[in-house]
């Protein structure tokens, strides 16, 4: 099933032409710019898998510019993810590198990423964290365990689906269980 359930494929054509196409540039030169050796990426939904699509572009793009793996959560601050949606994200994240389940529980997303950097032993984390969604956060964050880097905090939502269409990235069925296109998949998982 593709994101066209909520938005048209012609539309998202478009809006990836004339919006998401430009921010894409900007957000693989930012992956170029700051990942040095090695990083991880975050997965949690379709905007980390985005964010690992285009980090799976740029290392593609530069051999031997860098190495990356992904990891998914297996609990969302203190509430255990299914199972099934778990092994989802690591069955779609696997189409672009090695994958992890990171089990540990955490309480904020600062904890979460200082504690990603400290046991897979890297200093840079790629987030799929949009400044619509939880703030204003900058490209770049440095942080006391290394960097942060936000390749997609300057999208908005359609950006997000447009990339989707467009790249036809498989996401979690759940999103396709949502009444609108814009539900979080935490915010489907947990009532």
């Amino acid at each position: 099933m593709e994101p066209t359930k909520f938005y048209k494929r012609e539309y998202l054509e478009a809006w990836y032409t004339v919006k998401t196409k430009e921010k894409e540039e900007r957000a693989k030169e930012v992956i170029k710019k700051h990942v040095e050796k090695t990083a991880v990426v975050a997965i949690s939904g379709k905007d980390s898998l985005v964010s690992l699509a285009i980090t799976a572009m740029v290392a593609k793009e530069n051999p031997k510019s860098f190495e990356f793996t992904a990891v998914v959560g297996k609990y969302f601050i203190d509430r255990e993810i299914p199972t099934k949606i778990v092994n989802e994200l690591v069955e779609i994240a696997k189409q672009f590198c090695d994958v992890y389940i990171f089990e540990e529980k955490w309480n904020v997303h600062a904890d979460l990423f200082a504690l990603i950097a400290k046991r897979y032993k890297v200093d840079t984390i790629i987030s799929g964290i949009r400044n619509s969604e939880n703030g204003f956060h900058p490209q770049v964050e440095y942080r006391w365990w290394g960097k942060l880097i936000n390749p997609i905090s300057h999208w908005g939502l359609r950006d997000v689906w447009a990339f989707i269409a467009h790249y036809r990235i498989r996401i979690p069925n759940l999103y396709y269980l949502a009444p609108v296109p814009w539900a979080r998949l935490q915010d489907l998982m947990f009532d």
